[in-house]
């Protein structure tokens, strides 16, 4: 960079640099905002900018928030945001901060992902350089940041303030108030997949910051941008953003309608912990190349079902649900989808549009084909006609109908389907849905209702998308019941996945997946071997350097192996790794291997090196966990298994100015693990026990409980004074409890 733009950009930030600090000293009150919401919280609230070079300039092409989740630039907001769309060109993500929050905010920096979800379409970046180029050292920073809360904990009627920027760059930073309405579930998220509210949050709150009454985040605000979209309601070109005069006929930023749902924090939780323990995806077994599905994304047979089962399954299948219901659930088929694709649902109640049971338009996540589902519980469905219009980068392409009221209806109905294998007294075994291949059979079990003698039915099962099996009966016995049915194959069953739709007369009535995978062992199902640990890859694929369960501190990496046999091609699975026995890296696929094989591998990596701590990898197929190990770095107990601790001592204070007594706002107050001096610190979130930041009056609570019988650290960082260290503090069973410390900061 070097343009005449660009050099007066590094001018203006290196003023306010200066600035900052000053501001920070100013003795500014949260008068008028809502509860919970301090400076703090607008001062950690981003703008960020996807920017492009066009000859000597950088233009913006579309624009968003984020929110500072640590002290050295680490930011969380919308995966969209990071990577380049179909209307958002990208070759940086330009960062601008609030310095007075009455004032626009000002470009200062640039940033690089280090965490990406797609299928959450949430990210977290890191700021990495400043409008002039130079590299940004983490020790370097010391910006406002907040934590995140306890998006489980949630209730409808909650109160909730989002912060956000309402424009394109000449707004100053934004605070919008409402309540939490409902819960959304969704495949591969759970029931608290969305937080709705109904605060009115502006496209351009995008990626940031929702609060509960504690100060909090606990969501952040998703809408993506469809390959579709044409509403243009702003224009404003890239120069006034950073400074300059527009330049007429340049480019409009595309901004989206006001934003309906927020992802939970919870869903952001391994991100974050991950970014900040310097945590990041290694290396990966290669796999066999597939021919890509030809055709366009589509999605199908959409249907309905009061609720969903432990493997992501619909219950049952229904047309219409009784006053009262308490939940719903969508669930529909998709092929030739990729990630990272825009899609969305929209729904009606009796004609009229309902947010509520609508999700904004979001990044797809689900691989290219399988069955996905979309669910609204924790609520009383209002009676009424539901119809629902499910869109592809905005283009719709399927729509169905449901509706709900009246008094229960004593239908014919079959439900509970699982599968497994039937032993020689009649009873299923190895039920679930996953079973071994090459038995002869499988069988399924489903519970029936209200069925009279005479009524037509049909089994009807599928192998890898193409029917291999119906059965068309009359039905004769009790009205209600257990039913057992199978499908059977003369070579055993081939590795794959299996579909059984039960049909009452021509309506589907239920319908389950199962995947057939592996061998078969007295317990169950063996697909993958005991997982094995090795610092590294030879180039043939095999383990090389430290193996085991044990690594010296400083390890770089780490690699599971493992072996496996009979997985088809397609057969969804996924890996999971954690640090502490809490989850940071998490990845989703459909299998693309050989169907049997030895010394598959994925790996954990650091810039620097692993942080020393506990590191346990799985293996999944569906919701089934079929195989776990951990390994350990250097003393092989982190800060996470310290903070699941009961007891110990509460530590309280006040921050204050030295010269004037008075509370200083936004100071980090952070007590170190046991293991580490002040001198050992190099802002490394792991090396970190607890830490706190004052509220407007200076004050600061430390959540975590200090264990006695150890020595502590304390860092205290505050913009415009002096750096407050200490060390070797000892905590002991004398300890007064709560300890309180008053500390004095010397202006800078």
């Amino acid at each position: 960079m070097g343009t005449g733009i660009e050099r007066r950009l590094l001018s203006a930030a290196i003023v306010l640099m200066i600035l900052i600090g000053a501001v920070a000293a100013i003795s500014a009150q949260d008068d008028g905002l809502p509860e919970g919401i301090t400076l703090r919280h607008l001062r950690a609230t981003v703008f960020l900018m996807q920017v492009y070079r066009t000859r000597d300039e950088m233009l913006v092409s579309c624009v968003g928030t984020g929110t500072l989740v640590s002290p050295d630039g680490l930011i969380l907001t919308n995966a969209h945001l990071t990577v380049p769309g179909h209307h958002c060109r990208m070759d940086a993500l330009a960062v601008a901060l609030t310095v007075r929050e009455d004032e626009p905010p000002i470009p200062m920096y640039f940033a690089e992902p280090v965490e990406i979800d797609l299928g959450h379409d949430l990210a977290v970046v890191r700021i990495t350089r400043d409008l002039g180029g130079r590299a940004i050292e983490r020790d370097e920073l010391v910006l406002p940041f907040v934590d995140l809360g306890d998006s489980q904990a949630l209730q409808t009627g909650d109160p909730v303030s989002v912060v956000g920027y309402p424009g394109v760059g000449d707004d100053a930073v934004d605070v919008i108030t409402g309540t939490i309405t409902a819960f959304t579930a969704e495949a591969r998220a759970g029931n608290r997949a969305w937080l709705h509210t109904d605060a009115p949050i502006p496209g351009t709150f995008t990626g940031g910051g929702a609060y509960d009454s504690d100060g909090r985040l606990i969501g952040i605000p998703a809408i993506a941008l469809p390959e579709a979209f044409t509403q243009v309601p702003e224009c404003l070109q890239v120069r006034r953003v950073l400074g300059e005069e527009p330049t007429p006929g340049e480019t409009c930023i595309p901004i989206p309608g006001f934003v309906g749902a927020m992802r939970p924090a919870h869903l952001a939780r391994p991100l974050v912990r991950a970014a900040r323990l310097g945590i990041m995806p290694g290396r990966e077994a290669p796999p066999q190349i597939v021919p890509p599905q030809e055709g366009e994304p589509t999605f199908s047979r959409v249907l309905f079902s009061p609720s969903v089962n432990e493997a992501g399954m619909p219950s049952t299948v229904v047309s219409s649900l009784p006053t009262g219901t308490p939940g719903m659930y969508i669930f529909f088929d998709y092929e030739n989808m990729a990630d990272g694709m825009v899609y969305e649902l929209r729904a009606t109640l009796d004609g009229i549009p309902n947010p509520v049971f609508s999700l904004p338009p979001t990044l797809w996540g689900g691989g290219d084909h399988g069955m996905w589902y979309i669910g609204f519980n924790e609520q009383v469905l209002p009676d009424g006609i539901y119809d629902f219009t499910l869109l592809i980068e905005g283009i719709p392409v399927a729509t169905a109908r449901v509706s709900v009221g009246g008094a229960p209806q004593p239908i014919p109905s079959f439900a509970d389907i699982v599968f497994g294998i039937e032993d020689q007294f009649g009873e299923l075994g190895t039920s679930g849905y996953l079973l071994p291949a090459g038995v002869p059979t499988a069988n399924a079990r489903f519970v029936y209702q209200n069925m009279a003698e005479g009524t037509e039915w049909t089994q009807l099962w599928y192998y890898q998308g193409a029917e291999i099996q119906r059965v068309t009966s009359t039905w004769t016995g009790d009205p209600s019941g257990v039913m057992t049915i199978g499908v059977s194959s003369e070579q055993g069953l081939f590795p794959g996945q299996y579909r059984l739709e039960l049909y009452i007369g021509n309506r589907l009535a239920a319908t389950a997946d199962m995947v057939v995978a592996g061998g078969q062992i007295p317990d169950g199902t063996l697909v993958f071997e005991p997982i094995s640990f090795a610092e590294g890859v030879s180039e043939s694929g095999e383990p090389a350097g430290i193996t085991g369960e044990y690594f010296v501190a400083g390890t770089g990496e780490i690699y599971a192996f493992f072996d496996y046999q009979n997985i088809a091609v397609g057969t969804p699975w996924r890996w999971r790794w954690l640090f502490d026995d809490e989850p940071i890296l998490e990845r989703y696929g459909h299998w693309s291997g050989p169907e049997t094989g030895a010394g598959w591998w994925a790996g954990i990596d650091s810039a620097l090196h692993l942080p020393d701590g506990a590191y346990t990898f799985e293996l999944w197929i569906g919701n089934e966990l079929l195989q776990s190990a951990t390994a350990e770095v250097g003393i092989g107990s982190g800060a996470g298994i310290r903070l699941a601790r009961a007891g110990g001592i509460q530590l309280i204070g006040d921050i204050v100015d030295a010269e004037t007594g008075r509370g200083i706002p936004g100071a980090i107050f952070l007590v170190l693990s046991p293991e580490f001096s002040v001198e050992d610190f190099y802002w490394d979130m792991s090396q970190v026990y607890s830490w706190s930041v004052t509220d407007s009056q200076g004050h600061f609570e430390v959540p975590a409980p200090l264990p006695p019988g150890e020595l502590y650290s304390i860092v205290v960082r505050a913009p415009g004074y002096l750096p407050l260290n200490a060390d070797a503090i000892p905590i002991d069973e004398d300890t007064p409890n709560p300890l309180y410390m008053l500390l004095e900061m010397n202006r800078d």
